[in-house]
């Protein structure tokens, strides 16, 4: 994940089928945030669904 800046803020690895909680590194309010993913294998086909839930909870 990226902030407006394009500063790198956090990621995780997942496989397909499993759940991934990553926290972000010094995430900031007033950023805008973007979530970058990439494909790491060839299963065939070209098609990838993301499902998930976003929580802006901080502490």
């Amino acid at each position: 994940m990226k902030n407006s800046d394009n500063v790198y803020r956090g990621g995780t690895t997942v496989q397909r089928g499993k759940r991934a909680t990553f926290t972000t590194v010094n995430a900031q309010v007033g950023y805008k945030y973007k979530l970058g993913l990439r494909k790491t294998n060839n299963t065939g086909g070209g098609k990838v669904t993301i499902k998930g839930s976003w929580s802006a909870s901080g502490g």
